[in-house]
C-alpha cells in the first residue's frame, strides 16, 4: 500500500500549484485547461496576472519550507492547517458565483480536496502522524 505522509502531500500540491501559476495561470488553470479554475483568459499584463503568479511565488516558498529551509514538520502542519481552513469560505465563494468569472465544479471539487485536508492537517497536528513530532 502506498503511503504518503502530509508533509510530502502538501509539499507536492503547495509546489504543483506554486510553479504552474507562476510559469502561466492561463495555461495550467485556465478556460482551456483540463482543470479551468478560471472562465475566462487573464490579460498579459494585468493586475490579476500580477496577483496569480504572485500567489505562484508564495506557494512555491510554503513548498520549499521543510524541504529546503528548516521548517520542522509540526510548524508546516500548523501553517498549513491556517490555509486549509481559511481558504474554504474562499473556495466557497468561487463555487457559488454567478459572475461567470469561476468554473463552479472545479471549484466545488476544491472544496471537498480542502475539507479533506483540513481533516488530514487537523489529525497531524494532534498526533496522527509520529512524522511530524
Amino acid at each position: 500500500m502506498l503511503s504518503v505522509s502530509f508533509k510530502t502531500a502538501m509539499c507536492a500540491y503547495f509546489g504543483t500549484y506554486g510553479l504552474t501559476m507562476m510559469v502561466s495561470s492561463n495555461l495550467f488553470w485556465g478556460p482551456s485547461s483540463p482543470v479551468p479554475y478560471c472562465a475566462r483568459t487573464m490579460s498579459e499584463g494585468t493586475l490579476e496576472q500580477f496577483f496569480a503568479r504572485i500567489v505562484g511565488v508564495l506557494f512555491t516558498l510554503a513548498a520549499l519550507g521543510p524541504l529546503k529551509f528548516g521548517v520542522s514538520n509540526a510548524s508546516f502542519a500548523k501553517q498549513t492547517m491556517v490555509w486549509n481552513v481559511l481558504s474554504l469560505p474562499l473556495f466557497y465563494l468561487n463555487a457559488t458565483s454567478d459572475t461567470g468569472d469561476f468554473t463552479p465544479w472545479v471549484w466545488q471539487g476544491q472544496m471537498v480536496i480542502g475539507s479533506a485536508l483540513a481533516i488530514w492537517n487537523w489529525n497531524e497536528i494532534n498526533g496522527g502522524s509520529k512524522k511530524s513530532k
